[in-house]
Parts: C-alpha cells; structure tokens; sequence
C-alpha cells in the first residue's frame, strides 16, 4: 500500500520514467524495510503508439507490435526496488 500510495504521489509530478523508479526506489531504501517491490511500468504515447517501459525485478514484460503482430519478451533491467540504491 505504500508503494501505491507513492507511485500515485509521484506520478502526478510528471517525472521521466528512470527518474520516477529511482525516486520509489530511494524512499523504500530509506525505510530499510525488510521487503522489495517488483515493478513493469510504462509511458504509452497513444499518438505514436511508442511505449517506453521498465521492468524492476519483475517477471518478463511481453509486447505485441500492434501491426505486424511480433512477440517481445522484455526481461527485468533492475533489481526489484528497495534492496540497494540505484
């Protein structure tokens, strides 16, 4: 509940994606809780149909292209978020 609670806080300030999971990642670091969060977020530009998405510790992301119909796995780039500072 914390982290949704932060997300909703943060997400409001229109921060770039890397900057918004470092921020989420640096509060739960400093709560030095004994938990982690994983996390796939995404931006969608619904113009361009451009998605920029990251994936913290979390299960693979899978993406369809929308025209050609091709599968992508998008493994985790991070660790999950409150374990180490970035």
């Amino acid at each position: 509940a914390r982290t949704i609670t932060l997300f909703r806080r943060l997400v409001r300030q229109e921060m770039a994606l890397p900057e918004l999971v470092a921020t989420i990642n640096d509060e739960l670091v400093a709560v030095r809780s004994e938990r982690f969060v994983t996390l796939a977020i995404g931006w969608l530009d619904c113009v361009s149909g451009i998605a920029n998405i990251m994936n913290c510790g979390h299960g693979p992301v899978i993406v369809v292209d929308r025209e050609g119909g091709a599968v992508s796995q998008f493994d985790a780039q991070i660790p999950p978020l409150g374990i180490t500072s970035l």
